[in-house]
């Protein structure tokens, strides 16, 4: 360091995550003061003398950017910065907890055009980054709904190949790690016609559909009355099936009229 410079040395607020998997974490963010003159973050296992050192980028006085690396074991390891003489300043940790794990997918099924929402049961799924399939490498769905044993996303649309099963994989920083269980594609639903009923205030709607494998619930569906070219909303009941029909039954709250022309199911 040239002789006379004034540098201030620099201090970690705070560094997002904090928390990882063994496969690390990419782009992650550390802010604090006095970060301008950081060439690097120097990250040390507590009773190990063998530190990494991790470049830097977007450098401004309050924050940067950096890699953490991925590691064998679960442990803590202290983080300072360096400066350009060598020495390390601040005083932060980052824990390392075990990879994610998918044991199981709910519903196990998609029809082929896609956006079925599907649920992956397991462990630390909360480091999750994105989803990917076998079948569409360069499709990655980002994580809906998201927490330690369940994450939820959209499965992709099967396309033109005649693919009947498909591998689901975690994105986790720089590693893919694959589900127990593979997701199986079936042709999409088909709806035959619908019926109304009036009741005391209401109206109820039975809307049938070819039986299939898709095992759908009422929380696969959204569905829309038309009348006068007015969409009502349908409030999803309960699905009956027997072996040859299936049937959702929906109530239109306070319209009481057997009338409507079309009905629109997403």
């Amino acid at each position: 360091m040239e002789a006379g410079m004034n540098i201030s040395m620099p201090d970690i607020g705070s560094i997002t995550p904090s928390v990882v998997s063994l496969y690390g974490k990419n782009h992650a963010l550390l802010l604090g003061h006095h970060l301008s003159n950081v060439i690097g973050v120097r990250i040390q296992p507590l009773m190990e003398c063998s530190p990494q050192e991790c470049p830097v980028w977007n450098k401004t006085g309050v924050s940067l950017t950096f890699h953490i690396p991925s590691t064998e074991t679960k442990r803590v390891v202290k983080v300072c910065l360096l400066l350009p003489d060598g020495s390390c300043h601040g005083n932060a940790t980052i824990t390392y907890q075990s990879s994610p794990v998918c044991t199981d997918i709910v519903p196990r099924s998609s029809w082929r055009s896609g956006k079925r929402k599907v649920k992956l049961i397991g462990t630390h799924l909360d480091f999750v980054e994105g989803m990917i399939q076998s079948h569409a490498h360069q499709q990655v769905s980002l994580p809906g709904n998201r927490s330690f044993q369940m994450i939820t996303y959209e499965t992709p649309a099967a396309g033109n190949t005649q693919i009947c099963s498909s591998t689901v994989l975690m994105r986790v920083a720089n590693k893919t790690v694959a589900c127990l269980v593979n997701l199986t594609y079936h042709p999409d639903p088909e709806f035959t016609g619908f019926t109304t009923e009036k009741l005391a205030h209401d109206t109820r709607i039975i809307i049938n559909k070819n039986v299939d494998k898709l095992e759908m619930t009422t929380t696969d569906l959204l569905v829309w009355a038309v009348l006068d070219e007015k969409q009502h909303p349908c409030i999803l009941k309960v699905k009956e099936n027997n072996n040859k029909t299936d049937s959702i039954i929906c109530e239109i709250r306070g319209v009481h009229n057997a009338n409507f022309m079309d009905i629109k199911a997403i």
